[in-house]
């Protein structure tokens, strides 16, 4: 899952441009992704680096968020009109906090994995898939977020960041304490994060949704992209790229451009009808 990959997909309602590239300051790729082809689900993680076992917690992060769902996204209380929307994002928090006690557990396993962690981003397309007993008539985007990986919606040349990063700088500049954006680089918290898998959640996932449309793009993306590359400068990169897998490219090849030392990984999401 560190390696780079370039790939693109076609399914009913998406097709996506992926690639995972590690960075030039670090000696393994701690970030992971993974692509579910059938049900238009999506998983970024992002390891972390202070602590040991960050590749690790990334990929059981992957495996653990999309087994769980595609089995909650299969059982007969989510493919009913009655709640639907509810249910899902009521199986998203499941996953995430599953996954969490997963990785908490395997800290108490193993000695050299004992402060693992990661931050983790979901972006799941409910499109009335084939799996779905009941049909859906809008293309819903669901966002299930811990950490700093971020998503963003991208449409018609304009840009909407769709998570938070929850680091202790970013609830800093919230509350006003912080505002420059130079000052919360230099913080000593810039890097210090309060919700991520691993550090037994209590309050998270934040999740987010909302109707997408032909022609939509969504951008997830691990921080070794948002922190050399603002988010109208990604808009800018990917709106004007037909081919997802393209677009995916030129971000990556951006970012490390512009010196991104971090580990890189991106997916591009074209909403198709």
């Amino acid at each position: 899952m560190g390696s780079t990959v370039d790939h693109q997909t076609s399914y009913s309602a998406t097709a996506v441009g992926a690639v995972s590239r590690r960075g030039t300051s670090r000696q393994n790729n701690q970030d992971a992704f993974l692509v579910d082809e059938y049900l238009s689900m999506y998983v970024v993680a992002d390891g972390i680096a202070s602590l040991a076992g960050g590749e690790a917690a990334s990929a059981i992060a992957c495996a653990q968020i999309t087994d769980l769902l595609e089995d909650a996204l299969n059982r007969s209380d989510v493919n009913v009109d009655c709640g639907r929307h509810t249910a899902i994002e009521s199986a998203i928090r499941n996953c995430f906090r599953s996954a969490d006690r997963r990785i908490v557990c395997e800290q108490s396993m193993e000695p050299f994995l004992s402060r693992m962690g990661t931050a983790a981003l979901l972006a799941y397309v409910d499109a009335g898939n084939d799996h779905s007993l009941t049909p859906v008539t809008e293309h819903r985007l669901y966002v299930g977020n811990v950490g700093t990986c971020r998503a963003l919606l991208v449409r018609d040349g304009d840009v909407n960041q769709l998570t938070h990063d929850h680091t202790l700088v970013f609830g800093l500049r919230e509350a006003g304490t912080i505002s420059a954006k130079k000052e919360a680089m230099r913080h000593p918290g810039y890097n210090e994060l309060y919700m991520y898998l691993g550090g037994a959640i209590c309050d998270g996932p934040e999740i987010y949704s909302c109707p997408v449309f032909d022609g939509d793009r969504v951008v997830l993306m691990t921080d070794g992209i948002t922190r050399v590359l603002d988010n109208e400068h990604v808009a800018a990169l990917v709106a004007g790229v037909a081919d997802v897998d393209s677009a995916a490219d030129i971000l990556a090849d951006a970012a490390i451009e512009y010196g991104a030392g971090d580990d890189v990984t991106c997916l591009v999401i074209g909403i198709e009808d």
